[in-house]
């Protein structure tokens, strides 16, 4: 294997090994890793129209808009989103090679790396095999390393396609594994780490924090807003609604799910707000939010709504980013346990930890 492969695959058998992905995965539905590998192996879209020339990015959601809105002015042109349904596997003399290499991930580490790494690899042989045919000016990239973007990423720097980075908050602390050439940090974030991994005459760029003030009281509790992570347990967040009906009576509770999330949540006594949608104009329309472990409660505070954090909504740890340990988030391991004086006692206290 060449060297960029052999990075990929030792990155992500790094994190299948750790414990809270080791636990996700626990708790998530099993499928047959060898039907799942071979079914990917086959698949062949052909390749849409790409713009080139222009930037690219991968991901969704609302780091990837912002990140998309920050390097626009600076790239001249608003990056173009990439995402794998574009494009195809090329070289099926590769395949039989590519199972061998799952046949062999499979016996050493078990199901769920060997069907991730596998994946990976194929991911990374259809991005170059697209930076064969079109080059994009830049690529973007916002943190999300998951095996198609660190791949995409990969074959970028090996195809000689400047990378730009995007930090969208202080809880994404993971370093690249390629080099970049401008980081765009946020405050309060050790440069020095993305520093040495700026290529010849790139640039670091920290960004300041918009936060707005917040609401010094919450007058019904009319409107609660539920946010989710990609990882959210089902029969949490049941408990959780019923419990905001049985306690608080609210007018309206919206639901809002992570965008990558598949397994779409019905439930008649809810709002089911659209995933795209920035997480500001959300957080807008509610009282206060109740949230599981994920970034998105430092952007609802920043809009000046109060957060609460529960341990019921997904199967990581209680408080797995610290942001209850370290006073910038009220938190409580059950919603039982959570008094709304308390909350609003917490963020106007002198004392409150206002996010950077």
């Amino acid at each position: 294997m060449d060297s960029a492969t052999i990075r990929l695959v030792r990155w992500v058998i790094a994190r299948e090994r750790s414990t809270v992905v080791m636990l996700v995965r626990a708790r998530l539905p099993r499928s047959n890793p060898t039907v799942a590998v071979l079914r990917e192996m086959v698949a062949r879209r052909p390749f849409r129209p790409l713009h080139a020339g222009k930037p690219w990015i991968t991901g969704t959601g609302a780091a990837a808009r912002r990140c998309m809105a920050f390097f626009a002015p600076i790239l001249e042109a608003r990056p173009v989103l990439v995402d794998k349904r574009f494009w195809s596997l090329s070289g099926l003399a590769k395949l039989p090679r590519i199972y061998r290499f799952f046949r062999w991930m499979l016996k050493r580490h078990g199901p769920n790396t060997a069907l991730r790494a596998t994946r990976a690899v194929l991911e990374l042989q259809n991005a170059r095999a697209l930076l064969r045919q079109v080059r994009p000016s830049h690529y973007v990239t916002h943190n999300d390393y998951s095996e198609f973007s660190l791949a995409f990423a990969l074959a970028c720097e090996e195809a000689g396609v400047p990378i730009l980075l995007y930090q969208p908050g202080k809880m994404c602390k993971q370093l690249p594994m390629h080099r970049i050439s401008i980081a765009a940090i946020y405050q309060g974030t050790d440069p020095e780490p993305y520093r040495s991994r700026l290529l010849e005459g790139g640039k670091i760029i920290v960004r300041q924090p918009e936060i707005k003030p917040m609401r010094a009281a919450i007058p019904d509790l009319a409107r609660i807003g539920i946010v989710l992570n990609n990882y959210f347990s089902v029969d949490g967040v049941s408990t959780v609604v019923n419990t905001l009906f049985e306690r608080f009576n609210p007018k309206r509770v919206l639901l809002r799910q992570h965008p990558n999330s598949r397994h779409l949540l019905r439930d008649d006594r809810l709002i089911i707000c659209d995933p795209q949608e920035p997480l500001g104009e959300f957080a807008s329309q509610c009282d206060v939010v109740i949230a599981g472990n994920t970034s998105a409660q430092l952007e609802v505070i920043q809009s000046g709504v109060p957060v609460v954090h529960v341990g019921e909504l997904d199967d990581h740890p209680y408080d797995f980013y610290a942001l209850v340990a370290d006073g910038v988030v009220y938190g409580a391991h059950k919603l039982d346990d959570v008094h709304i004086q308390s909350v609003l006692e917490f963020y106007m206290s002198p004392n409150w930890k206002v996010p950077d």
